[in-house]
Order: C-alpha cells, then sequence, then structure tokens
C-alpha cells in the first residue's frame, strides 16, 4: 500500500505544478500520516 501511495504522489507532483500543488501535497501527507498512526495503534 505504502509503494502505491508513494508512485500516486510521484504522479500528482509531476502532473501539477508545486504552488498549485501545496493543498493537496498538505491533504496526502496528513492523509499518509493518519494511517501510519493507526497502523502503530492497530501493531
Amino acid at each position: 500500500a505504502l509503494s502505491l501511495l508513494r508512485g500516486f504522489k510521484g504522479f500528482t507532483v509531476k502532473r501539477i505544478p508545486r504552488s498549485q500543488n501545496k493543498e493537496a501535497d498538505k491533504l496526502a501527507t496528513s492523509a499518509i500520516r493518519k494511517h501510519r498512526e493507526r497502523a502503530k495503534d492497530e501493531g
């Protein structure tokens, strides 16, 4: 799942200029962080 997320993030960054992508990047980062914390709690 992480490799998929990494590939997705790289894809979005390539397609969209960084300045326009800041908000999406913020959302993606917080989503990944939440996912990691949830996985930590379960494990």
